[in-house]
């Protein structure tokens, strides 16, 4: 009887854990395709793709997690809680820590520069951070979930009197009122201003905070102090921001002083949480969709938790911003989708680019990223939500998968399989690569691999394994492809047309899909022609051009009824040498009596093209110099160039130097201080290398050199001084346009940018024939900013923006009604100003917050610039949160500071800047090559000549356009308003 019962269970099991898959289905021009398949004895996983009759695509995948079983969530963020790490660190961590990770979300909120989370953190049962007043979500010890609001208090009191507020436990320090820290938070305070600061140490080491619980200390040490405080297991610091009332001298406590810290919370549930994370806003709270909910229509990738009454939960994680591909869902959508699954209670988790899901599919050594981040890869977050499994790891293998599980193959194309075996608590075992047998549907094995069928239908294929029950695995065979696309190897951008130079190859490869799904293809199933006397191409798809100069021709790739043609032309585009973006090493040899020096000046300033130039000065001495600029790493040129073409402005008399064959050559440059001087110079015989600069004067006498954009060309030189044409833009159903450069070498998709809200669409069309560029990206009743900006093989420059109208909801209570209400509000969307309850619009701008502001909009990492040393000597005027972005600035060249007559430089962080200034700043953001004259505001003389540039870019592109009261006027002098800021950085995106 127990071994009949046995196999019944075992029979059971088996069933549960094959993979279930609703196949491709087509209704009114909608597609869709799920699978669900179970990861752990209570978690199953359901991944659903989509595309609707407009074009727009869905990504998702839902997790769904039952309490009872072998699985176990926890919130997991690291040994601290400053700092942040990306889901494959996070996981590769929990792997350390002994853990068998089954399936990872982001989670938490946080903040950008410290990685420290908004919320809540609770970590076996220890209060890790406070709640900083936003919702969560609570994990029990036996797994059941609860999420709203804790309402977290803490306080603590001096020697048994009165008890006072602490505003915040591991966060971030700022003017609200005394915070607590401890070794959880890192190995010190990250603390630079000065502040009260008082060293605690336990009584009780075994202690630890808990929600409604105290812990004792005894002050070691109290003081004003600045810098980081070091913590550790014995000890935790309170402190505050100097000036801040509080209520209590921290300063005036004694050493021995007992200080007693205080917990609890004013909601029900939460004092037995054993794993927390902060949350967003409720989506839906009792059954009932939330203002917040509704309030934007703004579709983006999402991460969502939702709560069943009996405490089980479903994430949802979904794609967005890839236009037609994952355009992601509004927050109702989202919620919306859980309360389908029974969620009574829906919380929404940080998204955009912070959406991620790791999955470890049964059997499998290790987890891996399934999901598509918004920013190409996956983001640094705070923390996360890990589903672990908890069983029993030493139980014998009970089952084995197959591998791929769900898959298409072109019809008669092969496939490699593989088997994974795991025990009943979904521990990985052993990988298995013998034993396949297909159990129906036709096609041959050979070892592992799988040959389909001529025909369409679904193979099912199986392993046999001592001991083992399989789970099969399904293999469609496709024989007419939905989409056929042809690609250079080693990319996913579709080639309509190729431009190349006799004797060039290129490998060009076939993606073919069902619509949604890729389907997997080899180059020898496809049929690969050439039309006209231009060159050859193999069965694999290798094209070998004929040694042939403006030929024209095509390369035609068939399967089936389908078949793709790509223009081809023979004859080598311009090819820059060097646009001089980026740091290059450059030595200088001169006669003791000269000084010279060399650089690369990437603030724009001095750019023609990109934001780069190459930068040389020189002052001779008593005597006549040669002075040389040579270059660390030789440009090398390649075969077959004849002429480059390179700009300059500066004075003196300049020359080009080159390596070649059989020594050294130079030619001369043509220059003039006052604008910018295309040469054109024919590379000498047998040179090799661009190797630098020289320039010759007489004793006494000075001379300088701005140099850009060096391009070699492979016959006569195609000057070109005329930007691309953006026309007949619109931004509707879809943003079109039409992007056309009259030059002998036509765009190609790679010359052109598209962004919308400043993130850049990678799925967009462009016919260089037509000029026809078409972008999936439809208006959706919210605001959005889409750019589109050409740049010609010769760096000149055009950008169109578009906006399409809508709704940008923000936190501001003062910005109702105000002129800059939906930029203000696009802009706290975006990320670059905070969640508060007010903006004050007609606040003055001060320097800290443009930093601040800019270096946000830039999208600037700033913790790569955390080793950067200011040399401010008001450096102790600025706050915490600008710091950051002050070492930034300073590091790109963006914003500097300024000197006084003792050569002290000072930023005056609490000053309010001019317009002058911003335009300046905002100027050194934007690459040149566009084409445009001096700006004509009747008071530019009033310009500083340092902005003057800036102004003149600035207005070419419509970003500033002066006071609209009739003067034409645009006041350089006077302030700027935090308005009228955020007008021009939203007229950036």
């Amino acid at each position: 009887m127990n071994k009949l019962i046995r196999r019944l269970t075992a029979a059971a099991a088996a069933a549960c854990i094959t993979l279930t898959c609703a196949p491709l289905t087509r209704a009114a021009g909608d597609l869709r395709y799920s699978r669900t398949d179970e990861l752990g004895a209570g978690l199953s996983l359901t991944r659903e793709m989509t595309k609707d009759s407009t074009g727009r695509g869905g990504r998702s995948y839902v997790f769904d997690y039952t309490p009872g079983g072998t699985v176990a969530p926890m919130i997991v963020y690291g040994d601290t809680l400053y700092g942040k790490s990306d889901i494959n660190a996070l996981v590769s961590y929990c792997e350390s820590q002994g853990q068998t990770v089954l399936a990872a979300v982001n989670a938490d909120f946080f903040n950008i520069t410290s990685g420290v989370p908004t919320g809540l953190v609770v970590r076996e049962g220890r209060l890790i951070s406070s709640d900083g007043a936003w919702n969560a979500v609570g994990i029990r010890r036996d797994g059941t979930m609860l999420v709203g609001a804790p309402k977290l208090d803490i306080s603590f009191s001096v020697n048994g009197g009165q008890r006072f507020p602490v505003a915040g436990f591991n966060k971030v320090r700022d003017r609200s009122g005394v915070f607590l820290y401890s070794d959880d938070y890192d190995y010190n305070t990250r603390l630079s201003a000065e502040g009260p600061t008082v060293v605690l140490e336990k009584l009780n080491y075994g202690e630890s905070l808990t929600i409604g619980g105290s812990v004792a200390f005894r002050v070691r040490s109290a003081g004003m102090e600045s810098g980081a405080a070091m913590l550790d297991g014995y000890t935790m610091v309170l402190t505050a921001q100097k000036g801040v009332e509080t209520g209590i001298d921290l300063t005036a406590l004694q050493p021995g002083d007992l200080v007693t810290v205080y917990t609890g919370t004013r909601s029900t549930g939460w004092d037995d949480v054993w794993y927390a994370c902060g949350a967003g806003d409720m989506m839906i709270d009792k059954s009932a969709l939330t203002e917040k909910a509704m309030k934007s229509q703004t579709k983006s990738p999402r991460t969502m938790l939702g709560i069943r009454r009996d405490g089980s939960c479903v994430v949802l994680v979904c794609d967005g911003r890839d236009g037609g591909v994952a355009d992601g869902m509004t927050l109702q959508e989202a919620a919306t989708k859980l309360y389908a699954m029974g969620c009574l209670n829906v919380v929404n988790l940080d998204g955009g680019g912070s959406s991620i899901a790791s999955v470890r599919d049964p059997g499998l050594p290790q987890a891996s990223v399934i999901s598509d981040p918004s920013d190409g890869k996956p983001r640094e977050c705070a923390d996360y939500l890990v589903f672990t499994a908890s069983g029993d790891a030493s139980a014998k293998d009970r089952y084995v998968t197959v591998y791929p599980k769900d898959e298409l193959v072109l019809a008669g194309g092969t496939i490699d399989l593989t088997a994974y075996s795991y025990n009943e608590d979904y521990f990985p075992g052993k990988e298995i690569i013998t034993g396949f047998t297909v159990e129906s549907g036709g096609g041959k094995l050979s070892g592992n691999t799988l040959t389909l069928p001529d025909k369409a239908g679904d193979v099912v294929v199986g392993v046999k394994a001592k001991g083992l029950t399989s789970v099969p695995a399904t293999v469609t065979s496709v024989a007419e492809p939905a989409v056929m696309t042809v690609v250079k190897a080693g990319t996913a951008r579709a080639v309509t047309s190729l431009a190349l130079a006799g004797g060039d190859t290129v490998d060009l490869d076939v993606i073919v899909s069902d619509g949604l799904r890729p389907i997997r293809s080899s180059d020898e199933q496809f049929t690969f022609a050439v039309e006209g006397d231009i060159g050859e191409i193999d069965e694999r798809g290798v094209f070998t051009a004929a040694e042939l100069q403006g030929f024209s021709g095509a390369i035609t790739v068939a399967f089936g009824s389908q078949t793709r043609r790509i223009d081809v032309t023979v004859g080598k585009a311009p090819e820059a040498l060097s646009g001089f973006e980026t740091t290059v090493g450059y030595g200088v040899n001169a006669s003791d009596t000269t000084t010279a020096s060399v650089k690369i000046d990437n603030t724009g300033d001095n750019a023609r093209f990109g934001k780069g130039s190459l930068s040389m000065k020189y002052e001779t001495g008593a005597e006549p110099d040669l002075v040389v600029f040579s270059a660390d790493g030789a440009l090398t040129i390649p075969s077959g160039m004849r002429e480059l073409t390179i700009w300059a402005r500066g004075t003196g008399d300049w020359q080009i130097m080159f390596s070649t064959n059989t020594g050294t050559a130079a030619q001369p440059l043509t220059m003039n201080e006052d604008e910018w001087t295309m040469n054109v110079v024919e590379v000498p015989y047998g040179a090799r290398a661009v190797t630098g600069f020289c320039a010759y004067d007489e004793a006494e006498e000075s001379g300088y050199a701005f140099i850009d954009q060096l391009i070699g060309h492979y016959g006569e030189a195609q000057t070109d001084d005329t930007a691309p044409v953006i026309a007949n833009a619109s931004y509707e159903e879809q943003l079109r346009a039409t992007v056309l450069d009259d030059s002998v070498y036509p765009l190609e998709k790679n010359n052109i940018s598209v962004t919308v809200d400043g993130v850049a669409i990678r799925d967009f069309t462009y016919d260089h024939s037509t000029g026809a560029l078409t972008v999936n990206a439809a208006a959706d009743g919210a605001l959005h900013r889409a750019t589109i900006v050409a740049t010609d093989y010769f760096g000149n420059r055009s950008r169109l923006t578009l906006e399409a109208e809508g709704t940008a909801a923000g936190p501001y209570d003062d910005v109702a009604g105000h002129w800059a209400e939906k930029y203000i509000n696009y802009l706290y969307n975006k990320g670059v100003t905070d969640a508060a309850s007010e903006f004050g619009p007609r606040v003055g701008a001060t320097n800290e917050l443009v930093a601040t502001m800019i270096s946000r909009y830039m999208g600037v990492d700033v913790s790569k610039y955390e080793s950067v040393e200011l040399p401010y000597v008001d450096l102790d005027e600025a706050s915490d949160w600008a710091i950051p972005h002050l070492k930034a600035m300073y590091a790109l060249g963006i914003m500097v500071g300024g000197p006084d007559s003792e050569g002290n430089t000072w930023f005056y962080p609490a000053e309010n800047t001019n317009r002058a200034r911003v335009m300046t700043v905002l100027g050194r953001t934007i690459p040149r090559g566009y084409d445009y004259a001096d700006a004509a505001y009747s008071d530019m003389a009033d310009v500083p000549a340092w902005a003057f540039d800036h102004v003149s870019l600035l207005t070419h592109l419509g970003v500033v356009n002066g006071y609209g009261d009739g003067t034409n006027r645009i006041m350089p002098a006077a302030g700027i308003t935090r308005s009228e800021l955020a007008a021009i950085l939203y007229r950036l995106y």
